[in-house]
C-alpha cells in the first residue's frame, strides 16, 4: 500500500519558490546542496506560503502538483487536526516560511501588520542586521537621516551569530546583509513589497529601540527549546545527536532542517506513540530522508515523528506552528 496515495494526510514537500535581487547569493545553493536553483543571484527561497501573490505547490504524493491554498481551503480538519483553524481572514495558510540568502545589504524596511522571527543559519564575520532604533528618534529625525542617506547611523547594529533568533514586531525597522543566511518565519500578511516611503514613516513603531536575541526556554521534552511563543505564531529549535521522538499535540506544524542529515518515520494514524514505545501494532508510517533547508508541512492527523540522526553533525531542526 502507498501512503502518500492512500492517507491523504501525509506529510506534504514543496516546490521551492525562488526569488531573484541584486542583494542575493549563493548560500541557498551550496549550503542546501540545490541542484535547481537559478544561476543569478537568489535572495530568497519561499518554502512555504500560501499568498495572493505566491502559493506553494505540493511536490510528494496524492496531492503532487495541488496547492497549499486549496488543500487548506478543502481539508481544514485534516490539516489542522483539533484544534482550532487559524486561517487568517482571507481563508490562507497563517505561516510563511523561507530562506533569505543577503551577500549584499537588504534595503532597510517596515512591516505594519506582520510578526516575523530570523533564525542565523549561516553568518561570516562581517554580516550584520539591523533591527530597531539605538534610541528614541522622533518622524522627522527619521526624514531627515533618510534625506541624508544616513538611516543605519539611526538604528541598533547586531554582529549575528549563528543560531540566534530574533522576534522582530510589527512597526521595527530591519535590515540585513553581507553574507548572512536566516530562516525567516512570519505570519501570512498583506503585503510583501517594500512600502512607499510616506506609509513606511506612517507604519514605523518610533518606540521601538534594540531588538535582542531571544532566550531558548524549556519544553516538554529533553531535545526542545522553546524560541519564540506569541498570539501569532510559535517557534521551537531541535537539537540532538542520535535520536528524538516528538508527540502529536494535534496541531499543523511546518519542520525545517537546519543542520545534519535525518531520517524522519511519520506514524500516521490515530494512536499518538510508535510502537517501540506503545507496544502495540504500528500506525500505518511514512518515512523521509531529509537534508538541510529541507521542509515539511506536518498535518495535525500525524500522531508522531521518530528522528534519526544519518551523519556525524548535530541535527538541528526548526518547527513552527500557530
Amino acid at each position: 500500500m502507498n501512503f502518500l496515495h492512500d492517507f491523504k494526510h501525509y506529510p506534504f514537500r514543496f516546490h521551492p519558490i525562488y526569488k531573484e535581487f541584486l542583494w542575493g547569493g549563493e548560500h541557498i545553493k551550496a549550503c542546501f546542496q540545490r541542484e535547481a536553483v537559478p544561476n543569478g543571484k537568489v535572495a530568497e527561497s519561499w518554502e512555504v506560503v500560501d499568498h495572493e501573490n505566491e502559493v506553494s505547490l505540493i511536490a510528494n504524493g496524492f496531492f503532487s502538483g495541488k496547492s497549499l491554498h486549496d488543500i487548506v481551503a478543502s481539508q481544514p480538519e485534516g490539516i489542522f487536526g483539533v484544534a482550532t483553524h487559524p486561517l487568517d481572514r482571507f481563508g490562507r495558510f497563517p505561516l510563511i516560511l523561507k530562506y533569505i540568502d543577503a551577500d549584499g545589504m537588504v534595503p532597510v524596511q517596515v512591516h505594519p501588520q506582520v510578526q516575523k522571527t530570523w533564525i542565523v543559519v549561516e553568518a561570516a564575520p562581517e554580516s550584520v542586521m539591523y533591527l530597531g532604533f539605538n534610541r528614541h528618534y522622533s518622524q522627522a529625525d527619521v526624514v531627515a537621516a533618510i534625506q541624508e542617506g544616513r538611516i543605519e547611523s539611526l538604528l541598533h547594529r547586531i554582529q549575528p551569530k549563528v543560531g540566534d533568533c530574533y522576534l522582530i514586531e510589527p512597526g521595527t525597522v530591519h535590515s540585513l546583509g553581507n553574507e548572512i543566511l536566516v530562516a525567516e518565519v512570519q505570519q501570512t500578511g498583506d503585503n510583501f513589497l517594500p512600502l512607499p516611503i510616506e506609509q513606511a514613516l506612517q507604519a514605523i513603531n518610533y518606540q521601538q529601540e534594540a531588538v535582542f536575541p531571544q532566550k531558548p526556554s524549556p519544553t516538554g521534552y529533553r531535545d526542545c527549546k522553546r524560541l519564540v511563543m506569541s498570539d501569532e505564531l510559535m517557534l521551537n529549535r531541535w537539537s540532538f545527536g542520535e535520536t528524538a521522538v516528538w508527540a502529536s499535540d494535534n496541531r499543523c506544524h511546518i519542520w525545517s532542517v537546519l543542520q545534519g542529515s535525518v531520517t524522519a518515520i511519520f506514524h500516521l494514524g490515530r494512536r499518538g506513540t510508535p510502537e517501540s514505545f506503545s507496544g502495540r501494532q504500528s500506525d500505518p508510517i511514512l518515512m523521509e530522508c531529509l537534508k538541510p533547508g529541507d521542509t515539511l508541512l506536518v498535518p495535525g492527523a500525524c500522531r508522531s515523528i521518530q528522528w534519526t540522526n544519518d551523519g556525524d553533525a548535530t541535527v538541528i531542526l526548526l518547527d513552527a506552528y500557530v
